[in-house]
């Protein structure tokens, strides 16, 4: 059977956020950031379109910019013509056009986390030619915009078309060569020039705006952040979680722990009812919750007395738990 129009526009936009990362990770570019931004919005504005273009019945009408011709008298025609470019092929809608669209969708659509991240992607994009030099603070900010951006836009692929993008490295990783003293120094403010400061200014308002939360689809920005490790050296000993009592043993504070699992059974509840339509609170849940706390990544039992495995006991999760109950119940 032939695949609908819609997914010529799916497959180029995966190929445009491919192209995206395959820039950004390579060890010595010195366009990085910019040329991330264009394509990632390229990749963005392929799959809203596609996106538009399935509402639309699958008619490649839904995407084209069509308007009424003007008489030589001056009045407008009532019936509506597509609009040419320069080459005489008809012209489509832009990105803004793309994502008020979406927007109206009742269903997979994209909420105001992920429009805002979109902004800030047009904005890096829009202020590139003022930024001749990228210092590594800028770079973590540009990155942690541009982590979320491919964050939603796999999220979005897979809900809206089914599309596994599970073969991928879909990662960003060129903070890891910079050094953290690097990039201290380089938030200081009074190091960057005018356009550089506003940049940043902006993202962080936008951020203030729209609190992240790691159990909604989209998000404005993802925190980068260094767990355990302290050093880059090749002597360093690297640590995992991990029931193995051969590993060698890190001492973990409370606090850790808590920014780690900040979720009660009260709270991640709420959260599976609000997220899922056929959820209920039943055996089968109980069923599923038991075989998903046997990864210690998703849970952590804190008991009265840790001495006493057989006292009481109250367990906490990570908000990454949802991930699994999606395998068992409807978004």
């Amino acid at each position: 059977m032939r695949p609908p129009r819609y997914m010529a526009l799916v497959d180029k936009s995966v190929d445009a956020c491919l192209a995206a990362i395959e820039i950004y990770n390579k060890p010595d570019f010195r366009y990085r950031e910019e040329t991330f931004s264009i394509l990632m919005l390229n990749a963005w504005e392929l799959l809203l379109k596609a996106r538009v273009t399935k509402a639309g019945g699958g008619k490649t009408r839904a995407i084209e910019v069509w308007q009424p011709r003007t008489r030589p008298n001056g009045t407008k025609t009532t019936r509506e013509y597509p609009k040419l470019n320069r080459s005489k092929n008809r012209m489509t809608i832009g990105l803004d056009r793309a994502i008020a669209l979406v927007r109206e969708l009742q269903s997979d659509s994209i909420d105001d986390r992920c429009v805002q991240n979109l902004n800030l992607l047009t904005e890096i994009r829009d202020n590139s030619v003022h930024l001749h030099n990228i210092s590594p603070g800028l770079s973590q900010r540009i990155q942690e915009v541009g982590s979320a951006a491919l964050r939603n836009y796999v999220i979005a692929a897979e809900q809206w078309f089914n599309v596994d993008l599970s073969d991928f490295n879909f990662y960003l990783m060129p903070l890891s060569f910079h050094s953290p003293t690097s990039v201290v120094e380089s938030l200081r403010s009074e190091r960057h020039p005018i356009s550089v400061r506003n940049l940043l200014e902006h993202i962080a308002n936008t951020e203030r705006e729209h609190p992240s939360d790691e159990a909604a689809d989209f998000n404005v920005t993802l925190q980068i952040q260094l767990r355990f490790v302290r050093t880059g050296s090749l002597d360093a000993i690297p640590v995992q979680i991990t029931r193995d009592t051969a590993a060698v043993p890190v001492q973990v504070s409370e606090e850790n722990i808590r920014r780690s699992f900040p979720w009660d059974f009260r709270t991640l509840v709420t959260h599976l009812r609000g997220r899922y339509r056929d959820f209920k609170q039943d055996t089968n849940f109980y069923r599923i919750k038991r075989e998903i706390e046997r990864t210690e990544r998703f849970s952590k039992p804190r008991y009265l007395d840790p001495a006493r495995p057989k006292s009481g006991k109250k367990t906490f999760y990570s908000p990454g738990i949802l991930s699994e109950f999606d395998r068992h119940f409807t978004r």
